[in-house]
């Protein structure tokens, strides 16, 4: 009998403990991805103000029309892979890149939490089990 006890309290612990932990690893997995997306909106607005610059500047002669407004493209797509950031498509203004990194962000956060989701639950689980269980055993 004093097995069941102890499996008992197992449960009540693991019961605490696996909800609070899943739920630190969350916020410890929010923070790391506000601040990785905080870098990559720098790097991608840094990389935009340069193309912006580049693009204002007139094709060189002999040049077909459109191939250096490409070139620019494709070297600036190049940049943004090496950098590890998905580029956003359509306008290159502030606003949309700041709007872009809040989606990542956002996507990133609720994709990495599944498993501290499953820890909160088992937890929950857990406890519940124990606390029927403890119903059910006679009194010391």
């Amino acid at each position: 009998m004093d097995i069941l006890r102890l499996m008992l309290a197992a449960f009540f612990v693991a019961g605490f403990a696996l909800p609070v932990w899943g739920a630190v690893r969350s916020v410890n997995h929010a923070r790391r991805a506000l601040k990785k997306q905080e870098r990559d909106l720098k790097t991608a607005e840094d990389l935009a103000e340069r193309q912006q610059a580049e693009y204002s500047i007139p094709e060189p002669a002999g040049l077909a029309p459109g191939e250096h407004l490409t070139a620019i493209a494709e070297k600036y797509d190049k940049l943004h892979d090496e950098a590890g950031i998905e580029r956003p498509w359509g306008t290159l203004g502030t606003a949309a890149l700041q709007l872009h990194a809040v989606r990542q962000t956002l996507l990133i956060v609720f994709s990495g939490n599944r498993i501290n989701a499953a820890l909160i639950v088992v937890g929950l689980v857990l406890s519940t089990v124990a606390s029927v269980w403890s119903l059910y055993l006679p009194p010391l």
